[in-house]
């Protein structure tokens, strides 16, 4: 039984929200955004190519929620299909062709944010590179939070695609009518072709005969995996980290092993920000395993498009202060240590955020393997076997994994005085005590610390 899959799609970042528009939903700027600057700094930007019918765009983790709008809201879920990608928020891009007979293949993707742009013939974005690891949009002018984020058509479409007869984005400048590159006037196509994305400018020169032609297919990817054991599994396409800038990678334990753990990329110190990552609950409750599928490779040395990582929520997942279990992506694969060099700071604002940051526990150096302590981030996970001893070769290793709950009392004392960032003074006050703990273990532990208001926390974590 082949299982659907999602794609994650941040409701709100610091970049953008998505809201009901009067061309169904849009994509509002959520800051101010100066002229020249990049507009998704944040953003899960990914292209997938394997959208089938049954696909869908996960706005929200709710998996029962309704699929249809009303009355102007969000939905949780977009259906996603194959008439969907092509004709409707697919963009069309080029890949090479082996064989040399083409100028480029063009493939339907998706593209996450930008899919949800509205066009405008004055837009306020424009691309600016054909990677999206590096951002590919910026402001063509001063953009203010609240502002509806537009772009121009016609220079991802050639003449396939989003159309219609008459444009009624209301610009000075409105061309009236959108139905891509190939429609517009000789004047209109060399004022803009220089911003064009390679697959109009491809199709463009094919028709003038200054190129080869292009051929139109969808690039093939790896057949979906058969679930082996309930049948069930969900499959939930995840970018790599290079999408959110961020100095790790993912990568094979070694070359013959088909573990994957995150890898520092570069140098470290003490304290830093290592990286951040979008989250969301766990499907069903955290009750199922999930096949996480990478999108396109953006860098070179990320996992290839399609492939897949089977993810057991009692062995890689964090819990919310409410028990809620938190599905992370690429963070998922995180190595446990009883001396870990990441750590999370654990807030209540942090945890009422969907973007949510890692910092160096110590210094660390590129190439070395990212490992967090289980036993911090979780009160109980016994019910998950697989996790029972700890081998991590830490000299003051515990012995298990299976949470805080199961820790001598020595250890847990030694975890109850460190702060966020792993030192450890000693305190000189209660209220400062399980700073490296989550939530939901200083909630077990009756700390003080874990009934005092968002802000308190955060400001005690910072002063740290």
């Amino acid at each position: 039984m082949e299982v659907p899959q999602s794609v994650p799609f941040p409701k709100k970042t610091s970049d953008y929200r998505i809201k009901s528009s009067s061309y169904g939903l849009g994509l509002y700027a959520n800051r101010n955004i100066p002229k020249g600057d990049r507009i998704f700094d944040d953003s899960t930007e990914f292209l997938f190519s394997d959208v089938e019918d049954g696909d869908s765009l996960l706005f929200d983790s709710t998996v029962t929620a309704s699929k249809q709008c009303g009355e102007g809201k969000v939905p949780t879920r977009f259906p996603l299909s194959r008439d969907v990608l092509m004709r409707t928020h697919g963009v069309p891009k080029l890949y090479p062709d082996s064989t040399n007979q083409f100028s480029g293949i063009v493939s339907w993707n998706l593209e996450v944010p930008v899919m949800l742009m509205n066009h405008s013939c004055d837009p306020n974005t424009s691309p600016t590179s054909t990677c999206t690891a590096t951002g590919e949009d910026i402001a063509t002018k001063d953009i203010k939070r609240g502002e509806e984020l537009t772009s121009n058509y016609n220079l991802q479409y050639f003449d396939y695609g989003p159309f219609f007869d008459q444009c009624t984005c209301g610009s000075s400048n409105c061309l009236g009518q959108m139905n891509g590159f190939k429609s517009l006037s000789d004047e209109e196509k060399e004022k803009i072709l220089p911003m064009v994305s390679k697959a109009v400018e491809a199709m463009h020169r094919a028709e003038l005969g200054d190129g080869l032609p292009v051929k139109h297919e969808q690039i093939p990817l790896p057949p979906r995996l058969p679930c082996q054991d309930t049948g069930k599994i969900p499959r939930h396409v995840f970018p790599g980290p290079s999408h959110a800038l961020a100095e790790v990678a993912v990568r094979r334990h070694d070359n013959d092993s088909n573990k994957f753990g995150l890898y520092a990329m570069k140098d470290f110190k003490f304290g830093e920000e290592v990286y951040s990552f979008y989250c969301q609950d766990w499907y069903f409750g955290g009750k199922v395993s999930i096949d996480m599928v990478f999108a396109s490779l953006q860098l070179e040395g990320d996992p290839a498009e399609g492939t897949v990582i089977r993810l057991n929520p009692l062995e890689c997942a964090s819990q919310n202060r409410d028990g809620t279990w938190i599905c992370s992506g690429w963070d998922s694969l995180t190595t446990h240590s009883c001396e870990p060099n990441l750590i999370y700071r654990h807030t209540q604002s942090e945890e009422d955020e969907d973007w949510r940051c890692t910092f160096a526990a110590k210094e660390i150096k590129k190439g070395d393997r990212l490992t967090v302590d289980v036993n911090c981030n979780i009160w109980d996970r016994s019910d998950c076997k697989a996790v029972d001893k700890c081998n991590c070769g830490a000299t003051t290793c515990t012995g298990t994994m299976k949470g805080f709950k199961f820790l001598t009392n020595k250890a847990q004392e030694e975890r109850k005085i460190m702060s966020w960032r792993r030192e450890s003074p000693p305190y000189s006050g209660q209220e400062k005590l399980g700073m490296a703990l989550s939530l939901r273990i200083r909630d077990q532990l009756g700390l003080v610390s874990s009934s005092n208001s968002s802000s308190s926390s955060s400001s005690s974590s910072d002063s740290d």
